[in-house]
């Protein structure tokens, strides 16, 4: 099975080798680059817990932050991995979307504490912000990358999908599946993809994903374990390793 994976090329890499360990071709083409802005941490004492949404933004500013030891809200098991990684040793993980840690941080926190810090890449949704402003936090959030689209395809995967090899496109966001249809349409004809699977994240990515595809397969959690164990499912076997 020929495999295209959109992520950007830290995330890109790490799943690379694992689908070649199963048997899998591969081909990266990242949809997003990943641009780390410069951001002013003043006043950082004052905050009760950082929070995550993405790998991406725990990467931007792991080593700002090396002497942050107070707690560390995630959205999912992937970021609190990267947090971990990072030297945060504090996380906890909601394992699920937005609204999974807003309610995760209404729990375990209480406003009269002090404000919370949302570090996020600049085009976000608003659930987590606004469910916990509703909630009666402070909430102060810092644009820490920028997930700027690709100028085009690789040459490999517009190669692959003009000769009818792509069998299987990996999407982790709304908005990485919407940039992918937009660069494949300016290369190609929407066609290329009716023998083509989509493995979506979340019922929104499957949204975003458009129509036209062989089938689409959706994670009943968004993460990439939820998203391979599908695919382990959808296919009988290649993803489990």
């Amino acid at each position: 099975m020929t495999i295209l994976l959109t992520r950007p090329k830290p995330d890109c890499n790490r799943l690379l080798e694992r689908l070649r360990h199963n048997g899998h071709r591969v081909i990266c083409s990242p949809v997003l680059d990943i641009q780390i802005l410069e951001v002013d941490f003043n006043g950082l004492q004052d905050m009760q817990a950082l929070l995550f949404t993405s790998r991406n933004a725990v990467r931007a500013v792991a080593r700002r932050l090396s002497h942050w030891h107070g707690p560390v809200f995630t959205v999912g098991d992937g970021t609190a991995k990267a947090a971990r990684k990072a030297g945060f040793d504090q996380v906890l993980s909601a394992d699920g979307d937005a609204a999974d840690l807003a309610r995760l941080v209404a729990a375990q926190c209480s406003p009269r504490d002090g404000p919370l810090l949302y570090l996020a890449g600049e085009t976000r949704g608003a659930v987590l912000e606004q469910m916990l402003q509703d909630a009666g936090f402070s909430l102060l959030s810092r644009d820490v990358y920028r997930a700027k689209p690709a100028d085009a395809l690789s040459h490999d995967a517009v190669q692959a999908f003009a000769r009818g090899d792509i069998d299987l496109v990996l999407l982790y966001s709304p908005r990485s599946a919407r940039v992918f249809r937009d660069l494949l349409r300016r290369e190609l004809e929407d066609r290329v993809l009716e023998k083509v699977d989509a493995a979506c994240l979340s019922p929104n990515v499957a949204q975003a994903a458009g129509e036209g595809w062989r089938r689409k397969i959706v994670a009943n959690n968004p993460d990439e374990p939820a998203l391979l164990a599908a695919l382990e499912a959808a296919y009988g076997g290649g993803f489990d390793r």
